[in-house]
Protein backbone atom coordinates (compact mmCIF):
# COMPACT_ATOMS: atom_id res chain seq x y z
CA UNK A 1 0.00 0.00 0.00
CA UNK A 2 0.86 3.62 -0.45
CA UNK A 3 1.05 6.94 1.42
CA UNK A 4 -0.48 10.21 -0.08
CA UNK A 5 2.50 11.66 -3.24
CA UNK A 6 3.43 13.93 -0.75
CA UNK A 7 4.95 11.75 1.80
CA UNK A 8 6.73 9.79 -0.88
CA UNK A 9 8.21 12.81 -2.66
CA UNK A 10 9.08 13.68 1.02
CA UNK A 11 10.65 10.25 1.49
CA UNK A 12 12.58 10.19 -1.90
CA UNK A 13 13.79 14.13 -1.04
CA UNK A 14 15.01 12.42 2.16
CA UNK A 15 17.07 9.44 0.16
CA UNK A 16 18.68 11.66 -2.06
CA UNK A 17 19.96 14.16 1.06
CA UNK A 18 20.85 10.78 3.08
CA UNK A 19 22.42 9.39 -0.05
CA UNK A 20 25.51 7.07 0.75
CA UNK A 21 23.50 6.02 4.43
CA UNK A 22 24.90 2.63 5.04
CA UNK A 23 27.43 2.12 2.28
CA UNK A 24 30.77 0.67 3.17
CA UNK A 25 33.01 3.04 4.36
CA UNK A 26 30.25 5.38 4.55
CA UNK A 27 29.07 6.55 8.75
CA UNK A 28 25.06 5.89 8.98
CA UNK A 29 23.48 9.01 9.17
CA UNK A 30 20.19 8.11 11.09
CA UNK A 31 20.49 9.07 14.90
CA UNK A 32 19.51 5.36 16.69
CA UNK A 33 16.48 5.58 18.62
CA UNK A 34 16.77 4.13 22.13
CA UNK A 35 14.97 0.10 22.28
CA UNK A 36 14.59 -0.11 18.76
CA UNK A 37 14.49 -3.35 17.74
CA UNK A 38 18.39 -4.75 15.14
CA UNK A 39 16.36 -5.20 11.73
CA UNK A 40 19.60 -7.71 10.86
CA UNK A 41 18.26 -10.16 13.87
CA UNK A 42 15.16 -10.24 12.91
CA UNK A 43 13.20 -13.65 11.88
CA UNK A 44 12.82 -12.91 7.82
CA UNK A 45 11.16 -15.31 6.14
CA UNK A 46 11.03 -15.25 2.16
CA UNK A 47 7.39 -16.02 0.73
CA UNK A 48 8.13 -18.07 -1.99
CA UNK A 49 10.59 -19.35 -4.68
CA UNK A 50 11.38 -16.46 -6.19
CA UNK A 51 13.38 -15.28 -3.17
CA UNK A 52 16.40 -15.56 -2.12
CA UNK A 53 19.76 -14.40 -0.27
CA UNK A 54 23.41 -13.85 -1.39
CA UNK A 55 26.52 -13.29 0.37
CA UNK A 56 28.95 -11.39 -1.78
CA UNK A 57 32.15 -10.43 -0.21
CA UNK A 58 30.71 -10.66 3.41
CA UNK A 59 27.67 -8.40 2.70
CA UNK A 60 23.87 -10.02 2.43
CA UNK A 61 21.62 -9.25 -0.50
CA UNK A 62 18.18 -10.41 -0.48
CA UNK A 63 16.83 -10.91 -3.51
CA UNK A 64 13.34 -11.25 -5.47
CA UNK A 65 13.57 -12.73 -8.67
CA UNK A 66 9.64 -13.14 -10.34
CA UNK A 67 9.31 -14.79 -13.83
CA UNK A 68 7.38 -13.32 -16.52
CA UNK A 69 3.27 -15.05 -15.63
CA UNK A 70 3.99 -15.16 -11.98
CA UNK A 71 3.40 -11.65 -11.03
CA UNK A 72 0.22 -12.01 -8.96
CA UNK A 73 0.66 -12.71 -4.81
CA UNK A 74 2.29 -10.89 -2.51
CA UNK A 75 7.04 -11.70 -3.28
CA UNK A 76 8.73 -10.94 -0.19
CA UNK A 77 11.16 -10.84 2.30
CA UNK A 78 9.28 -9.84 5.82
CA UNK A 79 10.25 -10.07 9.26
CA UNK A 80 7.51 -9.00 12.62
CA UNK A 81 8.82 -6.40 15.35
CA UNK A 82 7.61 -4.97 18.07
CA UNK A 83 6.65 -0.97 17.27
CA UNK A 84 6.77 0.47 20.92
CA UNK A 85 9.94 2.37 20.79
CA UNK A 86 8.64 4.10 17.49
CA UNK A 87 5.64 5.13 19.16
CA UNK A 88 5.31 9.02 19.16
CA UNK A 89 8.25 9.53 16.92
CA UNK A 90 8.52 10.39 13.17
CA UNK A 91 10.94 7.10 12.15
CA UNK A 92 13.03 7.12 9.10
CA UNK A 93 14.04 3.73 7.24
CA UNK A 94 16.65 3.78 4.58
CA UNK A 95 17.92 0.94 2.32
CA UNK A 96 19.81 0.58 -0.79
CA UNK A 97 18.20 -1.47 -3.81
CA UNK A 98 18.26 -1.94 -7.50
CA UNK A 99 15.81 -3.21 -10.29
CA UNK A 100 16.13 -5.13 -13.29
CA UNK A 101 12.96 -5.01 -15.80
CA UNK A 102 9.85 -4.42 -12.89
CA UNK A 103 6.56 -4.35 -14.55
CA UNK A 104 3.92 -1.90 -14.20
CA UNK A 105 1.73 -2.91 -11.61
CA UNK A 106 -2.37 -2.80 -12.16
CA UNK A 107 -2.93 -0.25 -9.28
CA UNK A 108 -0.63 2.04 -8.07
CA UNK A 109 -0.29 1.02 -4.48
CA UNK A 110 1.54 -2.81 -5.60
CA UNK A 111 4.85 -2.89 -7.01
CA UNK A 112 8.48 -2.74 -5.64
CA UNK A 113 8.30 -2.91 -2.33
CA UNK A 114 10.32 -0.97 0.71
CA UNK A 115 7.03 -1.55 3.38
CA UNK A 116 6.37 -2.21 6.84
CA UNK A 117 2.73 -2.04 8.01
CA UNK A 118 0.82 -1.62 12.12
CA UNK A 119 -2.37 -1.63 13.43
CA UNK A 120 -3.10 1.72 15.15
CA UNK A 121 -3.99 0.50 18.71
CA UNK A 122 -4.86 -4.33 18.80
CA UNK A 123 -7.72 -4.69 16.54
CA UNK A 124 -8.00 -1.39 15.13
CA UNK A 125 -7.13 0.30 11.25
CA UNK A 126 -4.19 -1.21 9.96
CA UNK A 127 -1.71 1.26 7.88
CA UNK A 128 1.27 0.42 5.30
CA UNK A 129 3.58 3.01 5.17
CA UNK A 130 5.57 2.43 1.78
CA UNK A 131 9.02 4.05 0.21
CA UNK A 132 6.94 4.39 -3.49
CA UNK A 133 10.04 2.31 -5.33
CA UNK A 134 9.69 2.59 -9.05
CA UNK A 135 9.40 0.25 -12.00
CA UNK A 136 11.35 -0.82 -14.81
CA UNK A 137 15.11 -0.52 -14.58
CA UNK A 138 17.09 1.27 -12.20
CA UNK A 139 20.52 1.27 -10.95
CA UNK A 140 21.67 1.58 -7.05
CA UNK A 141 19.57 4.45 -5.40
CA UNK A 142 18.09 4.63 -1.85
CA UNK A 143 14.62 3.51 -0.71
CA UNK A 144 13.21 5.60 2.53
CA UNK A 145 10.08 5.31 4.43
CA UNK A 146 9.40 8.23 6.62
CA UNK A 147 6.20 7.57 9.40
CA UNK A 148 5.04 9.13 12.26
CA UNK A 149 4.04 5.99 14.36
CA UNK A 150 1.19 6.75 16.54
CA UNK A 151 1.05 5.99 20.04
CA UNK A 152 -0.71 2.61 19.94
CA UNK A 153 0.86 1.27 17.67
CA UNK A 154 1.13 -2.50 17.52
CA UNK A 155 1.90 -5.45 15.22
CA UNK A 156 4.19 -4.00 12.76
CA UNK A 157 6.25 -6.02 9.62
CA UNK A 158 8.53 -4.90 7.65
CA UNK A 159 8.36 -6.49 3.85
CA UNK A 160 11.48 -6.58 1.36
CA UNK A 161 10.16 -7.28 -2.52
CA UNK A 162 7.20 -6.79 -4.69
CA UNK A 163 3.26 -7.43 -4.76
CA UNK A 164 1.76 -8.28 -8.20
CA UNK A 165 4.28 -7.64 -10.56
CA UNK A 166 7.46 -9.07 -12.27
CA UNK A 167 10.85 -8.52 -12.84
CA UNK A 168 14.18 -8.58 -10.64
CA UNK A 169 14.87 -6.62 -7.06
CA UNK A 170 17.57 -6.66 -5.53
CA UNK A 171 18.34 -4.93 -1.20
CA UNK A 172 21.84 -4.06 -0.12
CA UNK A 173 20.22 -5.87 3.29
CA UNK A 174 23.32 -4.68 5.32
CA UNK A 175 22.68 -1.37 4.61
CA UNK A 176 18.86 -1.44 6.15
CA UNK A 177 18.81 1.57 8.52
CA UNK A 178 15.96 2.80 10.95
CA UNK A 179 16.03 6.30 13.13
CA UNK A 180 15.65 9.65 13.18
CA UNK A 181 16.97 12.51 10.90
CA UNK A 182 16.66 15.10 13.58
CA UNK A 183 16.95 14.60 17.30
CA UNK A 184 16.44 17.15 20.45
CA UNK A 185 20.26 16.56 20.82
CA UNK A 186 20.75 18.23 16.82
CA UNK A 187 18.88 21.49 18.22
CA UNK A 188 21.63 24.36 18.32
CA UNK A 189 20.95 28.37 18.86
CA UNK A 190 18.05 27.91 21.44
CA UNK A 191 18.56 31.61 22.27
CA UNK A 192 19.15 32.72 19.11
CA UNK A 193 16.82 35.86 18.24
CA UNK A 194 16.63 37.54 14.65
CA UNK A 195 17.60 40.98 14.41
CA UNK A 196 15.68 42.46 11.66
CA UNK A 197 16.97 45.95 9.52
CA UNK A 198 14.76 48.64 9.53
CA UNK A 199 13.95 48.71 5.59
CA UNK A 200 12.88 44.81 6.52
CA UNK A 201 10.98 46.17 9.59
CA UNK A 202 9.72 48.97 8.70
CA UNK A 203 8.28 47.67 4.80
CA UNK A 204 4.75 47.49 4.08
CA UNK A 205 2.57 44.64 4.81
CA UNK A 206 2.93 41.69 2.37
CA UNK A 207 -0.06 39.47 1.70
CA UNK A 208 0.16 37.13 -1.17
CA UNK A 209 -0.58 33.46 -1.85
CA UNK A 210 1.37 30.35 -3.25
CA UNK A 211 0.87 30.36 -7.33
CA UNK A 212 -1.13 27.72 -8.71
CA UNK A 213 -0.14 24.74 -10.95
CA UNK A 214 0.00 25.95 -14.44
CA UNK A 215 -0.23 29.09 -16.08
CA UNK A 216 -0.98 31.81 -14.32
CA UNK A 217 -4.53 33.99 -15.96
CA UNK A 218 -5.38 37.64 -16.00
CA UNK A 219 -8.39 36.76 -13.95
CA UNK A 220 -6.34 35.04 -11.00
CA UNK A 221 -4.46 38.36 -11.04
CA UNK A 222 -7.79 40.66 -10.96
CA UNK A 223 -9.16 38.39 -8.31
CA UNK A 224 -5.74 38.80 -6.01
CA UNK A 225 -6.20 42.13 -6.21
CA UNK A 226 -9.62 42.41 -5.34
CA UNK A 227 -8.40 40.47 -2.08
CA UNK A 228 -5.95 43.24 -1.61
CA UNK A 229 -2.86 40.83 -2.62
CA UNK A 230 0.40 42.22 -3.09
CA UNK A 231 2.76 39.52 -2.91
CA UNK A 232 2.30 36.29 -5.32
CA UNK A 233 4.81 33.36 -5.19
CA UNK A 234 5.59 31.57 -8.49
CA UNK A 235 7.83 28.60 -9.03
CA UNK A 236 8.75 26.65 -12.22
CA UNK A 237 8.73 22.65 -12.25
CA UNK A 238 9.07 19.60 -14.37
CA UNK A 239 9.36 16.41 -14.29
CA UNK A 240 6.91 16.43 -10.94
CA UNK A 241 6.40 13.64 -8.82
CA UNK A 242 9.37 11.60 -10.86
CA UNK A 243 12.98 10.64 -9.47
CA UNK A 244 16.34 10.47 -11.22
CA UNK A 245 15.21 12.74 -13.80
CA UNK A 246 17.37 15.62 -13.09
CA UNK A 247 20.73 13.84 -13.40
CA UNK A 248 22.68 16.09 -16.57
CA UNK A 249 23.23 19.33 -14.22
CA UNK A 250 24.45 21.17 -17.30
CA UNK A 251 21.37 20.48 -19.23
CA UNK A 252 19.35 21.24 -16.02
CA UNK A 253 21.20 24.90 -15.72
CA UNK A 254 20.45 25.73 -19.06
CA UNK A 255 16.53 25.06 -18.50
CA UNK A 256 16.63 26.82 -15.57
Amino acid sequence: MSKTNMFTCLAALTAAVLLGSGCAGVPRTLTPIAGAPEFSKLDWRGSDEFCRREIRDGRTFFIVDVPAGRAPGEHWFSAKFDPAPFRGKTVTLLIRYRTKGITAPPKAYLGSKFMFSYHNGPGNEKYWPDAGLPEGTNDWSIGAIIETVPLNATDAEIMLGMQDVSGYIEFDFDTLEVGTVFSPDDRINLDYKVKYPDEIKNHRRQRGVMSPGGPITEEMLQTLHSWNANLIRAQIVRNWGQIGTETDLVEYNQWL
